[in-house]
């Protein structure tokens, strides 16, 4: 019986110091701070991705790409506001020159610098310099449109596997929906996994385990997508946010589900640190001799 208790314990206190440092660390004013800025960001980041992209396929069908792949990660209201705000931008715009294309580069980088900031606060260290923390943000987006080119290679790759009618455990491919469709709820979930392990491991000033990034990646993912559903049932029984706010329901809903993003980001960042803390004293105590390790503190509880 103790073998179970013990490690149940020993996952409560852990679990309770992340808490207990993402409020001592502020996380719910951060969060908040972070949403306004990704908020400002996310127009900017969806048009330049459908800006992009529209060089290759065409506006109007880069931009139903870029549509489903956010929807993949986003509640229906706000899915709805985003698609009909970006479809009129997309209508009456036309496609975006070069430097067009670099100013929305720039505005859409704000949401990384800023969770840059706020996992280098996590992490107890400075921030980089201006240049460079520009350039990171860069990179992370160019990580993010490398997610967007996954899922799509994802569903042409899937659709074309439909077609070719193989058969697989004595069924034809197109007669295992049950299949498909459990591959599209996989998908994002993983995809959501990676970006914010690379969040994690990429983001913080500092050398970071990847074991923790991927630790910190796994339990932000999945309670990232728990929430999604949490959010998606909720705005269907009881979100009725129109009834005080009016026409700018729709603005509160996605302010908030960017928040609650924001919320899960930083528990997540909170996690990865504590385990990350802990596999550096493991390390350090390894380097050290039998004496020494008897005299060193242990990783707070």
């Amino acid at each position: 019986m103790s073998h179970t208790i013990k490690p149940m314990i020993r996952v409560w206190r852990f679990v309770r110091t992340v808490v207990r440092e993402f409020l001592h660390d502020h996380g719910p004013i951060m969060a908040a701070a972070m949403s306004f800025f990704a908020t400002l960001s996310l127009f900017p980041l969806l048009l330049f991705g459908v800006s992009a992209l529209g060089y290759v396929v065409g506006s109007q069908k880069a931009f139903h790409q870029v549509m489903d792949f956010f929807q993949s990660y986003a509640p229906g209201p706000v899915a709805d506001i985003v698609r009909t705000t970006l479809g009129n931008i997309v209508a009456t715009r036309g496609k975006v020159l070069a430097v067009g294309v670099l100013v929305l580069l720039w505005t859409a980088t704000g949401a990384f610098v800023n969770m840059e900031t706020a996992l280098c606060m996590t992490w107890d260290v400075e921030k980089r310099k201006f240049l460079k923390s520009r350039l990171l943000a860069t990179a992370m987006l160019l990580l993010v449109g490398a997610g967007l080119l996954v899922s799509l290679a994802f569903t042409a790759i899937t659709l074309r596997i439909e077609g070719l009618h193989w058969r697989v455990f004595g069924h034809q491919t197109p007669d295992l929906p049950v299949f498909w469709h459990a591959m599209g709820y996989l998908v994002p979930i993983l995809l959501g996994v990676a970006m914010f392990t690379a969040t994690y491991y990429i983001l913080p000033n500092t050398r970071v385990h990847f074991r923790a990034a991927l630790l910190g990646g796994v339990v932000g993912g999945l309670l990232w997508h728990l929430a999604l559903l949490g959010f998606r049932w909720y705005l269907k029984h009881y979100g009725h946010f129109d009834v005080v706010y009016g026409s700018l329901g729709g603005v509160i809903i996605l302010v908030m589900w960017i928040y609650y993003s924001m919320i899960v980001l930083l528990l997540g960042a909170e996690l990865a640190w504590q385990a990350d803390q802990r596999l550096r004293h493991q390390e350090g105590n390894e380097a050290l001799s039998p004496a020494e390790k008897l005299s060193s503190p242990a990783p707070m509880p």
